[in-house]
């Protein structure tokens, strides 16, 4: 077990136990890693734990002296091996790092002549770039993907110019500003296109320049189709860029903003994944809206009257169903207050009158909550707060039969209650019958047993113990009968209260009675 607290001294214990332990103190990081780590934390270096604990690494330092005669070494070895030999050690090649910088520097100081030479790396000039760039042009190789064949060309005009399109216009061969089309002719460039018979899903590749200008102008590819006309399937991917430009789109050409959850569900979702809901998204687009008046609930109820005709509420506004649920409390109750007609099977206060009428008129019972019936109990609990109070509001709470009162029991109570049972006869196995009194039993007491104990009067199960089940599983051994989990209830003494064959005497051991 690791200590609670680590000191020195307490690594250096750790250490001198391992060590008489015959553990190889090399090895250490294997099976207590935490002690390694810890040391190194506390001593600077496994090296200098195990000094401070009277101990000497078997490894020793790399200096440049050895580093150096190693070289000779492998140098010699590789010469008489014909260049087969090469070391692999990483210690060895971090030594060599650390005190030479390379290898090929440590090479030279060994007086090795190194095979090969270290990799020089171009420094480019901006004249060498536009010269590069012009000799690929003269060749007739293109100049849009010259990272596959020439990838130093493009970093060296990217670290030079800042770019590699910058590079080509130094160059001479790009224009540095281009024009970028208005939205007329890039809806003319499409429907040019699309009389040809031309695909317009892969500008993006093809023409990106042209493209980009889309992107631009109309936020998306499929609002440039939507202007010019096209039909598309095009799947529209939203960024907060083509959202704002799609928002401006749909007000430029007087669209109601308000009715874009409806017109517009791909708009009005991507507004409110990007912006978090559609007012913050207007409002990052710039886009002024009027403002509605405040909702009211004579508002809401002549925008009821005027719009709603039965309807289910998901096609009616949201701004109306929202301000019916914070006027009224609900849309149908707004529905209700308007005086409209409810669509069918709506629940109602009215309905649940009618119905609690109803029902009492066939002969059905007032006491059952909702007559039996789930949905009818929990909507009358929805409009009313209790069925008590829904009753009340249909005229029948005289009919209404008295709550019940719940019994309590006290600890007097229940003795009382267990003695008279056992005394009229009753058997333990039908307690369960009066679950008041077992209920309160088991509260009083922990368990039926106890309580039936403290009653005075005789349990039926009996009290195991080891010592007994031991005997018990002997006495089965010893008649021949099966010791599998399987019991028959004729040989069991769990069911049958006592074993058969000490019916009536005492344990031979134990003493117990009924054994």
């Amino acid at each position: 077990m690791a200590p609670r607290k680590w000191t020195r001294e307490v690594v250096i214990e750790r250490i001198q136990s391992h060590h008489q332990q015959g553990m190889p103190l090399g090895k250490i990081r294997c099976y207590d890693s935490r002690l390694c780590m810890v040391s190194i934390s506390l001593f600077g270096s496994w090296r200098a734990a195990l000094e401070a604990a009277g101990f000497q690494s078997v490894q020793q330092k790399w200096s440049r002296e050895r580093i150096l005669k190693e070289l000779k070494e492998e140098h010699s070895k590789s010469l008489s091996n014909n260049g087969c030999h090469q070391r692999r050690d990483l210690r060895f090649a971090r030594a060599i790092l650390r005190h030479f910088g390379s290898r090929h520097a440590a090479l030279i100081a060994a007086g090795i002549t190194p095979k090969r030479r270290p990799r020089v790396r171009r420094s480019w000039t901006p004249a060498e770039v536009i010269a590069a760039i012009v000799a690929h042009h003269e060749q007739g190789l293109p100049l849009v993907n010259v990272k596959k064949c020439d990838v130093t060309l493009v970093n060296a005009a990217r670290k030079t110019f800042g770019g590699w399109h910058k590079a080509k216009v130094a160059a001479g061969l790009a224009c540095n500003n281009p024009q970028m089309p208005t939205r007329d002719e890039i809806i003319c460039n499409l429907q040019s296109r699309h009389q040809r018979g031309e695909s317009l899903f892969g500008l993006s590749q093809s023409e990106a320049i042209f493209y980009r200008s889309i992107l631009s102008r109309f936020g998306g590819l499929n609002n440039a189709l939507t202007a010019a006309g096209i039909p598309t399937q095009l799947p529209q991917r939203w960024n907060k860029r083509s959202v704002i430009e799609a928002i401006r789109f749909r007000h430029m050409k007087g669209s109601d903003l308000s009715t874009a959850w409806k017109d517009d569900k791909q708009l009005f979702n991507a507004a409110s994944n990007h912006f978090g809901g559609w007012k913050s998204a207007v409002k990052a687009a710039g886009v002024r809206v009027k403002k509605h008046e405040k909702w009211t609930k004579e508002r809401v109820l002549e925008a009821l009257r005027r719009t709603y005709h039965g309807q289910s509420f998901n096609e009616v506004d949201l701004s109306l169903v929202g301000a019916a649920n914070r006027c009224f409390g609900g849309f149908y109750i707004a529905v209700e207050a308007a005086g409209l007609d409810l669509p069918r099977r709506k629940w109602s206060r009215q309905r649940i009158i009618r119905l609690i009428q109803e029902y009492y008129v066939q002969g059905h019972r007032l006491g059952t909550s909702g007559f039996g019936e789930k949905l009818f109990a929990a909507n009358a609990k929805r409009y009313f707060g209790s069925w008590r109070e829904a009753v009340a509001a249909a005229g029948l709470e005289s009919r209404m039969p008295p709550p019940l009162t719940k019994r309590t029991w006290s600890e007097e109570g229940v003795l009382e209650a267990i003695r008279s049972f056992f005394e009229s006869g009753g058997k333990a196995s039908k307690a369960r019958e009066d679950w008041g009194m077992y209920s309160f039993a088991k509260k009083h007491f922990g368990s039926w047993r106890a309580a039936v104990l403290a009653a005075g009067c005789k349990a039926a199960q009996r009290s195991w113990t080891r010592d007994i089940v031991i005997h018990e599983i002997q006495e089965r051994h010893r008649r021949n009968q099966p010791l599998t989990c399987v019991v028959n209830k004729e040989d069991s003494p769990s069911h049958s209260g006592q074993p058969a064959s000490h019916a009536g005497s005492k344990h031979p051991v134990l003493g117990v009675p009924g054994w």
